[in-house]
């Protein structure tokens, strides 16, 4: 699924990993499970990977919203 499959009410948050709005689903995927059995479409996986991307979401005001 990608993002073009979510509601339009959902909320969005710019990511520092994609430096761009992400939707509310993939940033908690992204951050919660990171890896690849997430089978994201390309331009939905992290550009820099999976172990950079956990570090990243572990300093983004979001990542706390979900522990």
């Amino acid at each position: 699924m990608d993002s073009t499959n979510q509601p339009n009410n959902e909320r969005r948050y710019l990511c520092p990993i994609f430096n761009r709005e992400i939707s509310e689903w993939l940033c908690w995927e992204i951050s919660n499970i990171g890896d690849d059995s997430l089978k994201l479409p390309p331009h939905e996986v992290p550009p820099c990977g999976w172990d950079e991307a956990y570090r990243i979401c572990q300093g983004c005001p979001h990542y706390a919203e979900w522990e």
